[in-house]
């Protein structure tokens, strides 16, 4: 749904080499050539004439993001949507759960430099 509203590309892996999807807030490579690719499109109107409309929103989306967890994936996407007040709020929390919680993050799945909350603010005041 990320992908979707921020005018990304969209694909899926196929059935038979099922995979994790990679992060939206960092551009990496997708190894796998076996992408099934999705045309946003064919999306809107599969949500149309499911009547998904009211599901398929970008607060639902915000929420899923932190219902799962991807802190740092609801900063991107708030920042991308051009909610400032929510991206800088978001990446303050992720900053400092980062602190507090430092045996969780035994790998490194934090902000992008430009994410970070010192650079968003200055952003807007450079502007």
């Amino acid at each position: 749904m990320a992908l979707y509203f921020s005018n990304q590309s969209l694909y899926i892996f196929p059935p038979h080499n099922p995979q994790a999807l990679p992060t939206v807030h960092y551009k990496t490579p997708v190894v796998n050539n076996r992408i099934i690719p999705q045309y946003p499109e064919e999306l809107t109107q599969i949500i149309r004439n499911d009547n998904l409309s009211d599901i398929w929103t970008v607060e639902r989306t915000l929420e899923y993001l932190l219902l799962s967890g991807l802190v740092c994936e609801a900063t991107w996407f708030a920042d991308k949507m051009g909610d400032w007040k929510a991206a800088f709020l978001l990446s303050v929390a992720c900053e400092q759960h980062k602190q507090t919680a430092v045996s969780l993050y035994s790998k490194y799945v934090g902000l992008s430099k430009s994410r970070n909350p010192r650079l968003l603010i200055k952003g807007l005041l450079d502007c």
